[in-house]
Order: C-alpha cells, then sequence, then structure tokens
C-alpha cells in the first residue's frame, strides 16, 4: 500500500510541474517556459539547501532574498516518500495530509494566476 501512496504524491508532484509550466505558458515563451519550468523543478528538490545557505550568508538582504526563495517556491522534497517506500516505514498520516494539502493549495493559486494571466492577454 505504500507504494500506492507513493505512486499518488508523485502524481501531485507532476500535477505541480504541470501548473508551473503552464503559469510560465501564460506569458512566456515556449523555450523560456520550458527553461523556467526545469529551473523550478531542480530548486525544487534542492530547496532544503536554500534554508541551510541562508544559514550561512553575511549579507541580511542576501539571506532575506533565499529565505524568500526558499518559502516562495515549491519545496518538492515534500512528495519523495523513496526512503520511506523502500525501507518499508509507516507514513505519518498528518504528514501527508499536511502535503497532500501544501501540493493541492500550490497548484490552486499557480493555475488561477495563469487564469488570470491569460485571460488579460489580447491575442489578436
Amino acid at each position: 500500500i505504500n507504494i500506492i501512496k507513493g505512486a499518488f504524491y508523485i502524481y501531485i508532484e507532476i500535477a505541480i510541474i504541470i501548473s508551473v509550466a503552464l503559469f510560465f505558458s501564460s506569458f512566456s515563451t515556449p523555450i523560456l517556459s520550458g527553461i523556467f519550468t526545469f529551473a523550478i523543478y531542480i530548486i525544487g528538490h534542492m530547496s532544503v539547501s536554500l534554508l541551510e545557505l541562508s544559514h550561512e550568508m553575511k549579507n541580511e538582504m542576501l539571506r532575506t532574498t533565499v529565505k524568500f526563495l526558499y518559502y516562495f517556491l515549491p519545496n518538492l522534497e515534500n512528495f519523495n516518500f523513496r526512503s520511506i517506500i523502500v525501507n518499508n516505514l509507516k507514513m505519518d498520516l498528518s504528514y501527508c495530509i499536511y502535503v497532500f494539502l501544501y501540493g493541492i493549495i500550490y497548484i490552486v493559486i499557480l493555475l488561477t494566476a495563469s487564469c488570470i494571466i491569460f485571460e488579460k492577454r489580447d491575442l489578436r
């Protein structure tokens, strides 16, 4: 059953990436949308490193900027349950609910922003 749960959270992660791609494609060119989406994917899996990096910075403005990016960009490592599945450990229900709600809220915000931006475009 852990494999099914893991696959479900991978599905939510993919839905976040798709909503990021739709968001960027609502105002950017296809190539830039792909590059931005790929960058968000990489940064989303390395977001814990962003927080650690912010603790090491001496410049307060740069530290604040990096912390803002950590909290603003999606933390895709939340959806990584590989070690739990491989080691056949019990999944914490409260954490699973938190990750599910985090993903759904992120998707809804991105898709809403995409719709708003796309409606204001002049396609003539």
